[in-house]
């Protein structure tokens, strides 16, 4: 998954994005709170083929990590 398909997946959950996505971006500062990042999760899961443990805490680059890497 690549920073533009997160920030595609995070418009879709109705995540507004005031600026640029950066992997510096942390989620929780988007204005999520715990049930989006759930919500996302089960959606990145869905990607990733494998359980993500995510956090309002998690910057875009942890994320991406999350999906890219199993373990």
């Amino acid at each position: 998954m690549s920073l533009e398909e997160l920030k595609a997946l995070l418009v879709k959950n109705n995540v507004e994005l005031n600026g640029e996505l950066t992997p510096e971006t942390i989620v929780g500062e988007l204005g999520m709170d715990s049930f989006d990042i759930m919500m996302l999760s089960f959606d990145l899961e869905s990607v990733a083929g494998h359980e993500l443990k995510l956090t309002l805490n998690d910057t875009a680059a942890d994320i991406l990590n999350a999906v890219n890497n199993v373990g």
